[in-house]
């Protein structure tokens, strides 16, 4: 019978060297092969990630897979600008990777956020036109969003992360 090599294990810093030069790769391939741009995350905020409520516990490779899943996205934004309003919000959950965001509530400042923390889980799972509250990088800041979509992938596929998104709601829920 054929022989198949037995399959090992990846600690995370090989996980994180092949997401690096699949990132540079796939950069590559856009720009036509042409200059080699820098890995869309740093290791540093795949650890921020990996540290947020969502995906404490989770095994690295989810994180990774996550980062690495192209409805991810990964904004900056300047001082001022708002990141979400009322009207103007996208049904993603949010996690600011740097910079500190003010949250407020009409006139009512609710909270700030900074780096592992996350925002929008009230614009998933619902119809409402409206989102509750606005958000306002009171620094120059970044932040990635996971669509309703993939958020709804990740809960049905990763029993931890869908039990650490019930504990945040619960948490949510006694913070109202």
């Amino acid at each position: 019978g054929r022989r198949y090599p037995r399959k090992e294990t990846m600690d995370g810093q090989a996980l994180l060297r092949i997401h690096e030069v699949t990132s540079i790769l796939s950069q590559m391939i856009q720009n036509g092969g042409s200059a080699i741009v820098e890995p869309v995350w740093s290791s540093g905020e795949l650890e921020l990630l990996g540290n947020t409520f969502l995906f404490r516990g989770v095994e690295r490779a989810v994180v990774l897979r996550a980062a690495s899943d192209p409805r991810c996205s990964r904004e900056s934004f300047t001082r001022g600008a708002q990141i979400y309003s009322p009207r103007r919000f996208r049904r993603s959950l949010g996690v600011i990777l740097a910079g500190r965001v003010r949250v407020t509530k009409g006139e009512l400042v609710v909270s700030t956020l900074g780096p592992g923390e996350l925002f929008g889980a009230a614009a998933l799972f619902h119809d409402r036109p409206d989102y509750e509250t606005t958000l306002t990088a009171l620094s120059p800041c970044s932040a990635a969003f996971f669509p309703q979509e993939q958020v709804a992938e990740l809960l049905r596929d990763t029993p931890g992360a869908a039990a650490n998104y019930i504990r945040y709601l619960s948490g949510r829920i006694h913070f109202l």
